[in-house]
């Protein structure tokens, strides 16, 4: 998945390491990549983009040959009608992952600001 790609898909790690990137470029360098996480089975990615509908701001890799299960905004939508009580679980599990996600960027922006 790139950052191109269109937002909109929950992607749920079945097996396999993902890594996700992010392209920059300081002044007039070269453009660069900084890896910003790894993704291994249970976790998830897309999560912003596909609450959001926005594009994903990095890109995803598979480091190891591995499979990840999609969610189609669309797909979550019927889900909700369906069973709602499924779809409330499942944002509950996105609610603690974001959680965990910006526990660690600020621990990671306290680190920065110390150098």
């Amino acid at each position: 998945m790139t950052a191109d790609h269109p937002g909109g898909h929950l992607y749920i790690v079945a097996r396999g390491r993902f890594s996700i990137s992010l392209a920059f470029q300081p002044g007039r360098s070269p453009l660069r990549r900084a890896r910003m996480a790894t993704f291994t089975a249970g976790m998830m990615f897309g999560d912003v983009a596909f609450l959001t509908g926005q594009r994903p701001m990095a890109d995803v890799v598979a480091e190891t040959a591995g499979e990840a299960w999609q969610l189609d905004r669309g797909d979550f939508e019927q889900l909700q009608q369906s069973n709602p009580r499924a779809a409330i679980a499942l944002l509950m599990l996105l609610g603690m992952d974001l959680g965990r996600k910006l526990a660690l960027c600020s621990q990671q922006l306290t680190m920065v600001e110390q150098l």
